[in-house]
């Protein structure tokens, strides 16, 4: 028989409905890019659920150095963020995001 790949929170709590989750990652791209599999394998994956992921990250790091667009999207796409849930400032300096729903 072929295993089935259920994240071991979902097994645990297999008799419960399991949660939604908003999560807000907020920052450089820069860390974000280098992070991103760490954060799913240890943040999203470990907490199961159905997680609804939301990007607010500056594309330019305080040094002046840019992260291209396309391993934003890669990224994005790798942890499960819609397009619809990215935003991406120019600027080192932006606030944090408004999330009065959440």
């Amino acid at each position: 028989a072929a295993a089935v790949d259920v994240p071991v929170p979902d097994m645990l709590c297999s008799s419960f409905p399991p949660p939604n989750l908003a999560m807000c990652f907020h920052g450089g791209a820069w860390s974000f890019v280098r992070q991103h599999q760490l954060v799913k394998r240890n943040l999203v994956e470990s907490l199961g659920g159905n997680p609804t992921m939301f990007l607010h990250l500056a594309r330019k790091d305080a040094g002046g150095d840019v992260q291209p667009d396309d391993q934003l999207s890669i990224a994005a796409e790798r942890l499960g963020v819609k397009p619809a849930h990215m935003k991406i400032a120019d600027g080192p300096d932006m606030a944090p995001p408004v999330c009065p729903k959440y």
